[in-house]
Formats: structure tokens, sequence, C-alpha cells
């Protein structure tokens, strides 16, 4: 069935959403040493450049799924566009720390609803015969606009100047006339059961997520806040609530508490080396931005070999035992980096490559290991929660390599570190579990 003009065009203005959307959380990895430099932080502020946007986008994302069941997503997407390019605007005149953190937490709450948003209009509004070509459209944006991040982001910083970074950015800004020319009014969730919008639990995970990172970041003492969230949390989801924010009865299920843990280390550990790299080539070798970004863009199109690799293996394997194969590739990358953190050039981008193909299909086998723990029921909780879970961890990389830098821990002690994080995920999925039935877990109505 051949796609009709005005739907190509929205999955056009869709695809164009979540490319720019992903691109921007990457390039400030590729300038961060420029910012530094220039705004003459250390290394711990600079992470939070990083911190706070993963951070937003990891809550944004969910709350923006969450708010579709009551919003027009028109609207929510309109929205995230008009809040993005104001934070473009801020970011490309500001000349101070907290204006630039400012900035992007800004884009990050307004570009935390391309990704979800659009898989949500893909898959509920485009016609049956389209939704599987437009989801892979949407997975190869995803995929590229990381690699076109690194580059996009060393060849404009080592140009232009990071400012010119955010002005980039305005581009995004032809998306609010696709969203308003092309996507109708009447894109809303059909579900006549939805319930209130839980913002007592949206808070609470907020504050959980928010004091966690800022504890790792800056000061031990806030983990008491992040443990005083817990307890309310774990209070305020004893009971029985309608279309909670996190349904928290899915962590009843060890197997699925496994997943988590796992998926945690394995974001934490790819984001880390995403923000140490640039450090390290910068100070150790004296690379440009430009270069560096070219470096991890051809590194980051190893991911689509993976991608596709994967795939074919899960018809043949286990999960778990993808997950426990590309372990040891992720591992034995985080230990030749450390190796060639002060020697060798070359051996870093060897390494960079094993760590890049270990953490995406380890990545995809916790992906496929959801639907197999979770029960059916609670398929779409399990799901929000994981995310949530990956992109906390994805957040919490940058900060706890910064803190450790701070330190002044080496970079090639960091490496073990984290390669020994990595070593713990195939030991924690030890058992494939089959799918929990709906009696083993309780779900709210």
């Amino acid at each position: 069935m051949k796609m009709m003009n005005k739907e190509a065009a929205l999955l056009a203005t869709l695809c164009f959403l979540v490319l720019m959307g992903v691109s921007n959380a990457i390039l400030f990895n590729v300038a961060l040493p420029s910012i530094i430099a220039d705004l003459h932080l250390t290394t711990t502020k600079a992470s939070l450049i990083i911190t706070c946007y993963t951070c937003i986008i990891s809550i944004g994302a969910l709350t923006y799924s969450k708010l579709s069941e009551h919003y027009q997503i028109r609207t929510l997407l309109l929205t995230g566009i008009s809040l993005f390019v104001g934070g473009s605007i801020l970011g490309y005149l500001s000349g101070h720390y907290l204006l630039l953190i400012a900035a992007r937490v800004i884009q990050a709450s307004g570009g935390s609803c391309f990704v979800p948003l659009s898989m949500i209009t893909v898959s509920h509004y485009l016609q049956p015969a389209h939704r599987k070509l437009g989801l892979t459209l949407i997975s190869s944006m995803m995929t590229l606009g990381s690699g076109a991040g690194f580059l996009l982001g060393g060849a404009i910083t080592t140009f232009f100047g990071w400012h010119f970074l955010f002005l980039f950015m305005f581009l995004i800004a032809l998306g609010f006339f696709g969203i308003y020319a092309f996507m109708p009014r009447a894109y809303l969730r059909e579900d006549h059961d939805r319930q209130q919008f839980d913002r007592a639990g949206a808070v609470m995970v907020t504050l959980i997520i928010v004091s966690f990172l800022l504890a790792i970041s800056l000061n031990l003492w806030l983990f008491i806040i992040t443990l005083i969230m817990i307890v309310l949390m774990k209070a305020y989801a004893s009971k029985d609530r309608m279309n909670p924010f996190v349904d928290i009865h899915m962590l009843k299920l060890k197997p699925f508490q496994k997943l988590l843990a796992a998926t945690s280390l394995n974001s934490a550990s790819i984001v880390a080396v995403l923000y140490l790299f640039p450090l390290l080539l910068t100070h150790t070798y004296r690379i440009s931005p430009v270069t560096i970004g070219l470096i991890l863009f051809a590194t980051a199109l190893f991911n689509v070999g993976t991608n596709l690799l994967a795939g074919r293996l899960l018809q043949i394997w286990t999960p778990k035992r993808l997950i426990s194969v590309f372990s040891l590739a992720a591992i034995s990358g985080f230990v030749l980096m450390a190796q060639g953190a002060h020697t060798s050039l070359a051996l870093l981008v060897v390494a960079l490559v094993c760590i890049y193909i270990g953490n995406c299909a380890v990545q995809i086998g916790l992906n496929h290991s959801v639907p197999l723990t979770v029960p059916a029921p609670a398929s779409a909780a399990g799901f929000g929660l994981f995310n949530l879970i990956n992109f906390a961890g994805m957040a919490a990389g940058p900060a706890l390599s910064s803190r450790m830098l701070s330190l002044n821990s080496p970079y090639w002690a960091i490496f073990l570190f984290f390669a020994a994080l990595v070593t713990l995920i195939p030991m924690i999925i030890r058992t494939d579990k089959p799918a929990a039935t709906a009696s083993q877990i309780t779900v709210p109505h």
C-alpha cells in the first residue's frame, strides 16, 4: 500500500526530530574539552552539563509518554520543539556556566519528547502496513544521530566554537512547521479508561534520580535525600493506584530486578567512555575536536553492523548467551583502553570499537529479555521502568567518572573500574527465566 503524501511528510518530520534530538544529546561530548578551557571549569562541573541533560531526558521520556494519554500528541510535540528552541537561544547567548546548564536543561525538557512521542505516533496512527517501516526508520535515525552527533560536534566546535552548537540546533524549528502542517489535531491515544496523571509519583521519581546523581557528582550527603524519597515512594506505591507514574510492583520480579541492574551498568559504562575519551585525547594526545568527532563517528557506525549481527544471533542464541559473549568484548575493550590510555592512540581506537560492539549487543540482549521476564499485562509498565533506569544509568556514568577524576584517579584506573562493573553483568544475568504469569505479580487496574 502506497503511503499518502501527508502521512509520508509526517513520518519524515518525526525522523528529522529524532535525528536532531539524538544528535544534540551527543554534540557536547566532543565539545566538552573546549567548554572546560573557555569557562575554566573543573571536570566535575563539566560532567554536570552531560549529567543534567541525560537526567532530564530520562524523566521527560516517561513523563511525555504518560501525558500523551491526556493531551494531544500534536500539542505536546509543538510544546517540546518550542522549549528546545528556547533552550538553544539561551545557550547561544550564554557565556556563564549556570546559564549553560539552564540552557541544556530547557533543551532536554523539550527534546525528551521526540523519541517516545514519535514511536507512539507511528505505532498508533500510521496505517498498519506502514508501521513497521516507520519504526525501522525511527530506530535508524537514532543510530545515525548518535554517529552524526560526534561528527557535527567536532566539526562545529573546531571551526566555529561551541556556542555555534546551539545555533545549529535552531534548525529543529523546521520540525515545528512540519508537525503543525501534517499532524492532525485528533491525534490522541484512545484510552477510555485513562486516569489522572500521577503528579506525586512523578515528583518523587524526579527527586530520587536527581538527588542520586547529584550525590555522585557533588556531595555524598545528598544520598540521604535519595533514601528518604525511596522510603516515601515505597509507602506511596504500597497502595494500588490507578495509572501510577512508575509501577513499583514490577520490582517484585527478581529476574526483572536483575535486568534493571544490568542495563544501568551497561549504560553507565558506555556513556562514561564517551565522556572520558574526548578528554583523554585532548589532554594526552592534543587531538582537535574535529578529529575526535571523526574517530567517534566512524566507531559509532559499528553499531549498525552490530545491530544486524545481534538480531541474527538471537535467532539461534538465547539473550543470556548473547549478553555473556559480548560482555567479554566490552570487558576486553576497557582493559585495552586502560593499557593504551597514555601509550598508544591506535590501541585506544581498537579498544573503543570493542566497547561499542560489546555494549550494543549486550543492550539488545537486555531489551529482548524484558518481554521474557515481565508478564504480558504489565509489559508497558515494565518497558517504561526499564527505559527510565537505562537513562538514569547513562546519566550516572559521566557523574561517576568525573567524581573519580576529581579525586585524581588516573584514566587507566577508571577504565579498569568500569571493566569490573561490566564483568558484573553476565554474573547478574545468570538464568533465563520464563515470563511470569499474571498471578505472580499485582498489576494496578
